[in-house]
């Protein structure tokens, strides 16, 4: 073969393989995780978008509604969901990383009020505040005594909480405590965390299965995570927002 079309075609596999695919990342507003207004658009975001464009992908980031970042990744709208909780009936559609993160789910409760959460028993009657459409997963999912009361919005369960509406508020730890110290910091000497995690749920990002590239997308993803936890970049960005956590709950 003549030496100048090998010297061609390397040139067309090394361009090709130069290529910076283009991902429409969607995320919901879910601070400190996922918000606009927040560094680096919240922790998970800081995670996702550090990961992925390590592995070489351009991304343009869109904060959407939950239930609108699930369609538009389900209907290909969106190539990615920055910040996913697994479910059986999410992964007929979608595909998950390995978890980035883990996400503690506790309760929230008026200290005035004489609850408890030590077994799932505890649960039974009460009026429980959660968000439309989340995969809360196991126990929670198995909790048949409970009045699940949901809203679009997590500031909206701790209101109805103060109001005396609902019981209980389920949330994710650090979730609750930004929401309160930001949004209700007048009401925080009212509200309390159960100190018992009702479970712990990984932080995945999710594509769709009908993406034919979703395969690599992931494993490119995972890898890079891998690649984080190694070098301390990772630990990094918890660090950072974990100090930025603490400090707006001292105060």
């Amino acid at each position: 073969m003549n030496s100048r079309w090998i010297v061609a075609g390397l040139l067309s596999i090394l361009l090709s393989a130069s290529v910076v695919a283009d991902l429409r990342v969607a995320a919901s507003f879910w601070p400190p995780y996922v918000d606009e207004k927040a560094e680096r658009r919240g922790v998970a975001v800081a995670i996702v978008d550090l990961a992925l464009t390590r592995a070489g992908y351009k991304l343009s980031m869109v904060v959407d509604i939950w239930p609108r970042s699930l369609e538009g990744a389900r209907s290909g709208v969106y190539d990615v969901i920055a910040a996913a909780w697994y479910s059986e009936e999410r992964n007929k559609e979608l595909a998950f990383s390995e978890p980035f993160m883990e996400n503690r789910l506790i309760f929230v409760k008026l200290k005035s009020r004489d609850l408890t959460f030590d077994e799932l028993s505890d649960l039974d009657g009460k009026m429980i505040g959660t968000i439309k459409d989340y995969a809360y997963g196991e126990p929670f999912n198995s909790v048949s005594m409970a009045i699940r009361a949901p809203t679009n919005h997590a500031v909206q369960n701790l209101q109805r909480l103060v109001k005396g509406q609902i019981d209980l508020v389920l949330a994710d730890e650090y979730e609750a405590i930004y929401n309160i110290n930001n949004y209700l910091p007048d009401q925080a000497d009212k509200l309390e965390l159960l100190p018992r995690t009702i479970s712990t749920n990984g932080l995945h990002i999710a594509i769709s299965r009908a993406n034919p590239d979703h395969e690599n997308i992931i494993s490119d993803f995972d890898a890079e995570i891998v690649k984080m936890k190694a070098d301390g970049s990772l630990q990094a960005i918890l660090d950072d927002y974990r100090i930025w956590l603490l400090g707006n709950d001292a105060q």
